[in-house]
């Protein structure tokens, strides 16, 4: 019982939630446009304004977090880039001495 709820409620709540904010939209756009009060239409553009706002913050919310993963991915790369230069560092001081070695 407890199983079928918790998949229930997995899809219900951002269903219950998009539907809300379809809702609330849909009355501040076009409840102003059937009873037309300037009051009401005003505050349908202000929350227009404000949605796409936080819209527009949301963008670049997102776009600060791929270009921090962008600078992570990049340090290790340089992290990768440096060890495989100290292994290449190590090889060849290992091939200088054998070849010391061998030639005395």
């Amino acid at each position: 019982m407890l199983d079928d709820l918790t998949e229930w409620s997995r899809f219900a709540k951002p269903s219950l939630t998009v539907l809300g904010l379809v809702f609330l939209w849909t009355w501040e756009m076009f409840f102003p446009l059937v009873l037309p009060r300037r009051n009401r239409w005003l505050h349908a553009s202000r929350t227009v304004q404000y949605a796409l706002f936080n819209t527009h913050c949301s963008i670049r919310t997102v776009q600060y977090a791929l270009f921090n993963t962008h600078c992570s991915i990049r340090s290790v790369q340089y992290a990768l880039f440096n060890t495989l230069c100290s292994i290449r560092s190590v090889q060849y001081a290992l091939f200088n001495t054998l070849w010391a070695l061998g030639k005395s």
